[in-house]
């Protein structure tokens, strides 16, 4: 308990997030506290489901598209769901593809973005952190002039508690679910594209066993494929 002080972690935790809030659209960061819901619980993105692509490659070389229709209300990728859709309306195969890849880059600005406000958070908590510090110091010499030496020792302690919580955070929190949101874009990246090339071959109307070969052959991780 003697490293637990709320006037140094309210110095620390509300200069943080109040420089965060200054700087950042409050859309952009209710996005980032969703990301770190899913990162904190484990939550990953669903992977590539090859039996799924093959129903749906079979169902539109059958030119059923109402049927088709139907079975992408039980899709569960959104991108997935989202360019089949566009095929089934009958976008072209240009405009398909354009389409498809301004998504996958809008998904990658805004995981950048979620990432690069916790790299700001690391950055500013060791500097809120010797803020509260000075702080702690000021209160310190000031009461010198008098009798109470317990005030003289909480002063102290907030003074050197708040460099502690500083650096702690920016290098056990912030820091490291920074690298978490990078290293998931890398993931979701490489996943669109590989329902992007799913995608692309349906609409040649791809034999679906030729697909879904052709999609385990591109895959470079396991984690990518869905096992259900």
């Amino acid at each position: 308990m003697i490293y637990l002080n709320f006037p140094g972690l309210l110095v620390v935790i509300g200069g943080t997030l109040s420089a965060v809030l200054v700087s950042n659209p409050f859309q952009r960061l209710m996005r980032l506290k969703k990301s770190l819901t899913d990162a904190f619980f484990g939550r990953e993105e669903n992977g590539l489901d090859l039996k799924e692509i093959a129903n749906l490659s079979k169902l539109y070389r059958l030119g059923d598209l109402r049927q088709l229709e139907q079975h992408l209300l039980k899709v569960n990728s959104p991108f997935l769901k989202e360019g089949m859709q566009l095929l089934v309306d009958g976008t072209d195969s240009e405009g398909l593809i354009t389409t498809l890849e301004w998504r996958i880059q809008q998904s990658q600005d805004h995981k950048h973005q979620e990432a690069a406000i916790l790299r700001q958070m690391a950055s500013a908590a060791p500097a809120f952190g010797m803020v509260g510090t000075l702080l702690g110091l000021v209160n310190m010499l000031a009461s010198m002039d008098g009798s109470d030496f317990s005030q003289l020792g909480f002063n102290m302690a907030v003074a050197l508690i708040t460099t502690f919580y500083g650096v702690v955070l920016a290098n056990l929190i912030f820091k490291p679910y920074a690298l978490i949101l990078e290293n998931r874009v890398e993931s979701a990246t490489e996943l669109f594209g590989l329902e992007l090339k799913a995608i692309e071959l349906i609409s040649e109307n791809r034999n679906p066993t030729y697909i879904k070969e052709m999609l385990r052959s591109l895959c470079t991780s396991d984690q990518l494929v869905s096992h259900r």
